[in-house]
């Protein structure tokens, strides 16, 4: 009986370290991964509606479905989450951005590969060089590595101050979700090229002051230097952007030299309108989200995001 006993016991040891080693190992290949590529996504099985409203509060929530939830860990936010003693899986992507890049400024625009950050920066200057007379190139701010938070305005007289409304378009605040970038890009080219040309173009342009920030987080976007190789979603810092504009139930959120500069740019201009893209999941996000009664405006805000979405499943690809 005792020999049975010792047996058992010893083996209710030997399992207790062996789950406590293979944690120990995945806790430490997590730290590697956000080590070597600057962020990790993990997928948290069933983790109920406060634990999700938790999570929200401290990370980068990726995704939400009912059986799980996808949320990228970065350096700054990676020790909180282990503390916390969640079970999850490392979920494995591949990127493969950095084998899409431009070879140089003519082939970027064709819009048909990611452009270096010296190319992005040459394709501003040259719309606002091409078409001095409705587009006009300003920063918003510089990144915490110093690059520029570039912003075109598009408008009949560019250089001046009309009372016109204003709209704002800004993309890509989270670094590793680059399609807004390119579409932004586009757009803004779409638009000079087609004034002359096309009504709907010139109509806008005369009537509208449009402001197109492609790339929000270019030290997300170009995390290992001129090229989109391994993007993050956070900023230098490992800070989440779209989480660190003023939020009363994140007290402690430490405002970031982007955020700063967005904002003061936000407030120097009346926008009628703004639109920021993200990309992922097919997802309309309007204001006012954060709280449990509906904006005064909310009736308004769902049919612009209803109309949006129609608009975009009527020219999308069935599926």
């Amino acid at each position: 009986m005792i020999k049975r006993f010792l047996i058992s016991f010893l083996l209710f040891i030997s399992l207790t370290h062996l789950c406590l080693s293979q944690e120990a190992s995945d806790d430490e290949k997590l730290r590697n991964v956000i080590s070597g590529k600057g962020q990790a996504e993990v997928i948290i099985a069933n983790p109920g509606t406060r634990s999700i409203d938790r999570l929200s509060r401290a990370v980068s929530i990726r995704s939400v479905s009912s059986k799980s939830v996808n949320i990228v860990l970065s350096p700054l936010t990676v020790d909180w989450f282990l503390s916390e003693g969640y079970d999850y899986q490392i979920l494995e992507r591949f990127d493969n951005k950095g084998v899409t890049h431009s070879r140089d400024m003519s082939e970027a625009m064709e819009w048909e590969s990611y452009p270096s950050y010296t190319q992005y920066d040459s394709i501003m200057r040259f719309f606002a060089s091409n078409y001095p007379s409705l587009c006009r190139l300003d920063t918003i701010g510089t990144s915490v590595k110093g690059r520029l938070v570039l912003v075109l305005k598009i408008s009949d007289n560019c250089n001046a101050d009309e009372s016109e409304p204003e709209v704002f378009y800004t993309s890509s605040m989270h670094g590793d979700e680059t399609a807004g970038f390119i579409l932004m890009l586009r757009f803004a080219d779409y638009l000079l090229k087609s004034y002359n040309s096309d009504p709907r173009a010139k109509t806008l342009a005369d009537n509208l002051e449009i402001w197109i920030n492609p790339l929000a987080n270019p030290d997300g976007t170009y995390r290992d230097g001129n090229f989109i190789i391994s993007p993050v979603r956070s900023n230098a810092n490992g800070y989440d952007l779209n989480r660190n504009f003023p939020d009363p139930y994140l007290l402690n959120n430490v405002p970031q030299k982007e955020t700063l500069d967005m904002m003061s740019f936000m407030a120097s201009h009346g926008f009628t309108l703004s639109a920021n893209f993200h990309s992922g999941e097919e997802v309309v996000n309007y204001p006012w989200d954060r709280w449990s009664v509906s904006h005064a405006d909310e009736a308004w805000f769902y049919n612009v995001s209803r109309a949006w979405a129609d608009t975009v499943h009527l020219y999308s690809r069935k599926g």
